[in-house]
């Protein structure tokens, strides 16, 4: 029997995303890791180009929020929401169809409000051919378990009976990390601005 999906996290402030000008740093004890990365830039971007058979985009409304996204130039899906006036985290911003598995590229773009972004989810067979092979051109980020908003709630997102290849993949990755995290990964065109996080204390009411 064909072995399940199985679902990886990338948070928003992992090396494989490549963002434009304008965002900054932020994150609340609600959003998965305490981080999040915002802008309020019309047309600032960011972009992830990754393995897998489908793509969600998490991330927290806080009053509006007006953005597009699109899969490998494949057409442009829109997301717009009204929190009137409310901050709420573990929002899905877009989940792509079900795509075939080679690697993607996933664009999304603010277009005229405020995008706070959260963490992508990413699909994909936990077969050996997708951890490692795709690894000569792209970063395998790192599997996440326990509860955080919006997906997984409570449980593993690693599945129990993959235990050995797991084994073998975590020490294949402990030695990557040992010459230096993300050394694979994309790099940032622009570095993020972390003096004006997004932080309780900074914000305004």
């Amino acid at each position: 029997m064909a072995n399940p999906p199985f679902t990886y996290i990338i948070d928003d402030s992992d090396l494989q995303i490549q963002y434009s000008v304008g965002w900054r740093r932020g994150g609340r004890d609600d959003e998965f890791n305490t981080t999040t990365t915002l802008t309020s830039t019309a047309n600032a971007s960011f972009t992830l180009n990754f393995v897998g058979t489908s793509i969600s985009v998490f991330g927290t409304v806080d009053g509006h929020n007006n953005s597009t996204y699109e899969i490998d130039e494949g057409g442009l899906w829109n997301f717009s929401k009204d929190t009137n006036g409310q901050r709420k985290p573990g929002i899905l911003f877009y989940e792509s169809p079900t795509l075939p598995l080679q690697k993607h590229k996933l664009v999304g773009t603010n277009i005229n409000k405020k995008i706070i972004l959260d963490y992508l989810a990413i699909t994909s067979p936990p077969t050996p051919e997708n951890v490692f092979s795709s690894s000569a051109t792209l970063d395998v980020p790192s599997v996440v378990t326990g509860s955080f908003p919006g997906l997984c709630e409570g449980h593993s997102c690693v599945p129990k009976d993959n235990s050995l290849l797991w084994v073998i993949w975590y020490i294949w990755r402990g030695g990557r990390e040992a010459h230096g995290s993300g050394a694979m990964g994309g790099v940032r065109p622009y570095d993020v601005d972390s003096s004006s996080a997004d932080t309780p204390e900074k914000r305004s009411r």
